[in-house]
């Protein structure tokens, strides 16, 4: 097990634009900001929903598209590099109006209706190696 201690170097909290695609938004808020390492957090309601299962079996992602409103419960995750690329890491938990959840990856495809979110990003002490 690999352990790395960081500081906290800033924090941001706002809200995500009416409409916009909720990854995309992240990730360009992570490149104009520079954020190199980091944790995300967030919660609101979608216009509709896009979701990522990972099959370990075949190794792919599959993907499950919601076109009704959703509560957006929680995303959680995280903010690294992998050589000098941006990637996030971001679970959505979701519920129907039926209160049924609904979660996986957040991938490209979740359209905000509202959104709050609050980002924190760390100041590692070291280098922390991400392998595929």
């Amino acid at each position: 097990m690999k352990l790395i201690n960081f500081d906290e170097k800033q924090g941001y909290i706002g809200r995500v634009p009416f409409g916009a695609d909720l990854y995309e938004f992240f990730m360009n808020f992570v490149k104009e900001n520079k954020i190199s390492s980091g944790q995300i957090t967030a919660f609101g309601s979608a216009s509709r929903a896009t979701v990522a299962f990972y099959d370990q079996n075949k190794s792919q992602y599959i993907e499950r598209h919601f076109p009704q409103q959703m509560e957006i419960l929680n995303v959680i995750g995280n903010i690294s590099f992998i050589e000098k690329t941006p990637l996030l890491h971001l679970h959505i938990l979701l519920s129907d109006e039926e209160g049924n959840a609904y979660g996986g990856q957040l991938v490209k495809g979740t359209e905000i209706f509202s959104c709050e979110f609050i980002i924190k990003e760390f100041n590692l002490k070291e280098d922390f190696p991400l392998q595929k």
